[in-house]
């Protein structure tokens, strides 16, 4: 089968297309071509060893076609990310339109903004059948930025969404959504992200006496992205109302990192949260068998795209199997109450969150594995075979 996978994101960024790429081509008689950028996220900039200009190399049965892009920018200026994204959408343009090779499937790796699934319906060649595999729900992104632009782009959005023969869904609420925009239904499905069920590496580099104000602590952890959507500001101060055995630990980088970090030193902070740059799960997993891990905290500001949304670090979590706390509304708030995965609280007040965080901090040993329990039995429908599998049953 001749594959094109068309994702503005490939290794060495971190995104879950790597994997996808890394098990199609493990499929015997598959041939795979990825078209993609040169990689600049998150920092903003080309990485090291890569130059911004056309290349193409073959490695066994993938053929990688890197096209030159518009920097992100350090700052996430919006005009920068416009650029970005548009070059990227142009630039694959032009390729496909010049390019004589017919694919059986064209497969778009859907993250916001989708410009890449533009070039693919557009030089779509030999009726190959287009599948988008949907992440986030654009333009419902928009919505709470800015409502003119959000309608406009819509009517764009969802034409292209009704040209693909196939969507796949990683949440139940963007399905609902695309139903009331009136998507068939028979082009779309539900496939939630796959998780990794890692082994702790006994061989790893972490250095316990870095993470030393850990220990001896209730510990909350916030792993991923530290942006605005996020709502950590929230997080830490519900931190400032309790007793310093409690702790919050950060791993990651975001937008807001800087502005957070300034508030905890100016509200004298420092004794209970604490921020370090990206870790491997491996390596966190490790962690936090040595500490007292009571939850992982999951928050969001109140949006609609964001309440139909379940990110990937909700799959990061359940590897842990300790208490997920929700502090947001919608499709994650729904699994963790169903499942019996730990705490949700919908409310934005201070107090009751405290009330959350001081409820999960009490949870005895029998507690914890009643939970931990829960976790493991709800984790197995996210296993990697099971959804990969599944996902490349779509391809015929």
């Amino acid at each position: 089968m001749n594959i094109l996978i068309i994702s503005q994101y490939y290794f060495p960024e971190k995104f879950r297309i790597n994997e996808i790429v890394n098990f199609l081509s493990k499929i015997p008689g598959n041939k795979l071509t990825v078209l993609t950028g040169q990689p600049n996220y998150p920092q903003g900039i080309i990485y090291d060893g890569f130059e911004n200009k056309f290349n193409k190399t073959t490695i066994s049965n993938i053929e990688l076609v890197r096209l030159p892009i518009v920097p992100r920018g350090k700052k996430n200026n919006p005009i920068n990310l416009a650029l970005n994204y548009l070059s990227f959408m142009i630039r694959a343009s032009i390729y496909l339109k010049k390019n004589d090779d017919v694919f059986d499937i064209i497969y778009i790796y859907g993250v916001s903004p989708l410009t890449q699934l533009f070039p693919a319906i557009k030089y779509q060649k030999n009726k190959s059948k287009i599948i988008l595999n949907l992440y986030d729900l654009w333009p419902l992104t928009l919505k709470h930025r800015n409502i003119f632009l959000y309608f406009i782009i819509k009517k764009i959005i969802i034409s292209w969404y009704k040209k693909c023969d196939l969507i796949i869904c990683t949440s139940q609420g963007f399905i609902d959504y695309l139903l009331k925009n009136n998507i068939p239904s028979n082009k779309l499905v539900y496939l939630p992200q796959a998780i990794d069920h890692l082994q702790e590496n006994g061989n790893s580099n972490l250095n316990f006496d870095n993470f030393q104000k850990l220990f001896n602590s209730k510990v909350y952890f916030i792993i991923g992205n530290i942006g605005k959507v996020q709502n950590n500001l929230q997080v830490v101060k519900v931190f400032s109302h309790l007793g310093d055995e409690f702790k919050l630990a950060f791993f990651g980088d975001g937008s807001s990192k800087s502005k957070l970090k300034k508030f905890v030193t100016k509200n004298y902070l420092s004794n209970k949260v604490f921020f370090y740059p990206y870790t491997p799960i491996e390596e966190l997993l490790l962690l936090s068998k040595e500490i007292n891990l009571q939850g992982l905290i999951l928050s969001f500001i109140q949006n609609e795209h964001l309440n139909l949304t379940i990110p990937a670090r909700f799959q990061s979590y359940l590897l842990f199997e300790k208490p997920i706390i929700s502090f947001s509304s919608g499709e994650v708030s729904k699994m963790v109450k169903l499942n019996s995965l730990g705490f949700v609280n919908e409310s934005n007040k201070i107090t009751d969150l405290v009330k959350t965080i001081i409820e999960c901090g009490k949870l005895d040993i029998t507690e914890m594995l009643k939970y931990q329990n829960s976790i493991k039995e709800f984790s197995k429908q996210f296993k990697k075979d099971i959804i990969y599998n599944k996902l490349y049953s779509y391809f015929f």
